[in-house]
């Protein structure tokens, strides 16, 4: 099975679970209204890219919106499922897309329409977190995932330096641990970042890049404020991700190189 079938199957599961169990306020026409659009948009670029069409590239990326993006206005679904597969067409660096095609959605309404969407992230209760990171985890030991040193790096840093700030202040340990108890934290890690085609392959230029997303997203935060630090982040340092490639010739990820259920 295709790492992707995989990683939507969960994503579902997810979406499904608050939406009966945790009250996530998405319903039926919403979730129809953004997968097939995405779906269409895929189709409609694919077709003028003159390749097949690649839905499994889609489908992720319209679960990861339904999860993590509010919006005021049931038409901005469609509009969200727009930007996100058109991003990855549009924003291309050496027919390469630059940004995560999720992440770019949720800086774009944070950003340009911030009266209109936001990002919600906290929405799980401490249950629906604590089976959330297992299954992620669970998928990244079952599957070959070649951007695995990513995830390790980005939230190894980032527990550290929250780690740092909490001793340093010497607050009590609830204050820590609630800086994780957030599914945004853990969606993010496990599947924005973790994104072979827009995150460098090698090991080293990997560590690079985890642990510069981890600094930035804590010093916005900490220091400045900023909610959705985490997206901010990662669009600011995928603009070096070229770069990263460049020096440690870390080369590009195809989906030809299929990530299959080991034996």
């Amino acid at each position: 099975m295709d790492i992707r079938i995989a990683q939507a199957l969960l994503q579902f599961t997810f979406l499904i679970v608050g939406i009966l169990f945790l009250d996530f306020p998405i319903g039926l026409l919403e979730i129809f209204l953004t997968i097939t659009c995405s779906l269409l948009f895929q189709k409609l670029w694919d077709f003028k890219s003159k390749r097949s069409f690649n839905w499994m590239s889609a489908l992720p990326s319209a679960l990861s919106l339904l999860l993590l993006l509010r919006v005021t206005e049931i038409w901005l679904w469609p509009l969200a499922a727009a930007i996100c597969v058109s991003s990855k067409f549009i924003l291309r660096y050496k027919k390469v897309h630059i940004f995560n095609p999720s992440a770019f959605t949720l800086f774009f309404f944070l950003v340009l329409v911030k009266d209109y969407g936001w990002v919600s992230p906290g929405q799980w209760g401490q249950l629906g977190l604590f089976c959330f990171v297992l299954s992620s985890l669970g998928l990244f030991m079952i599957y070959k995932v070649p951007t695995m040193w990513v995830s390790i790096s980005f939230i190894s840093c980032f527990i550290l330096l929250h780690f740092s700030r909490w001793f340093y202040l010497g607050d009590s340990f609830p204050i820590l641990t609630h800086q994780f108890q957030n599914a945004g934290i853990w969606l993010f890690t496990f599947f924005m970042i973790s994104d072979p085609r827009t995150a460098p392959l090698d090991k080293k230029a990997q560590l690079v890049f985890g642990m510069t997303i981890a600094l930035f997203a804590y010093v916005l935060a900490a220091h400045y404020h900023v909610r959705a630090s985490l997206f901010y982040a990662l669009i600011i340092v995928s603009l070096f991700t070229p770069l990263l490639r460049k020096i440690y010739s870390s080369g590009e990820f195809k989906w030809q190189q299929k990530l299959f259920l080991k034996a």
